[in-house]
């Protein structure tokens, strides 16, 4: 009776221990593939980048010490300006006789300061993208107020 119990347990065991194996394996197949990692997100990892430049253009709404914050297509995005950024005013040297799509427009550029800048003008920031995520601007252009084409 005691070998007879045993063989029972025995046989129990292995068929629990197939089951396992079994759904382990269907598990397996039922995973989803790992998706190859963008090629951003392999640069955003990139010991050797160390900042990004990236621009941002839109009106100015917000002055909070060296801090500008822009507004776009209903968008808003502070950004801290750095001390020894430049920052240029551009002016319209001679508006075209007709305004079409292409046309060249010379502008003269003048440096001004920070306290220049005021809420509603329209700014086009060249900024660094640190790793930490954060936006630090290193030039400033105030952009010259062109007609709607």
């Amino acid at each position: 009776m005691q070998k007879k119990n045993l063989i029972i347990t025995i046989i129990i065991v292995l068929v629990l221990i197939g089951l396992s194996f079994s759904y382990g394996y269907s598990l397996k197949e039922r995973t989803l593939p790992v998706q190859e990692e963008s090629k951003l997100a392999k640069l955003e990892k990139s010991k050797v980048i160390q900042s990004w430049i990236v621009t941002a253009t839109g009106k100015i709404i917000e002055i909070s010490d060296r801090t500008l914050t822009l507004t776009a297509e209903e968008e808003s995005l502070s950004i801290p300006i750095k001390e020894n950024a430049k920052i240029i005013s551009l002016s319209v040297l001679e508006p075209p006789a007709e305004l079409v799509e292409g046309a060249t427009i010379e502008t003269e550029e003048k440096e001004i300061k920070f306290e220049d800048l005021k809420v509603g003008d329209n700014v086009s920031i060249v900024t660094e993208l640190k790793p930490s995520g954060e936006l630090e601007g290193t030039s400033v252009s105030v952009l010259p107020e062109f007609p709607e084409l």
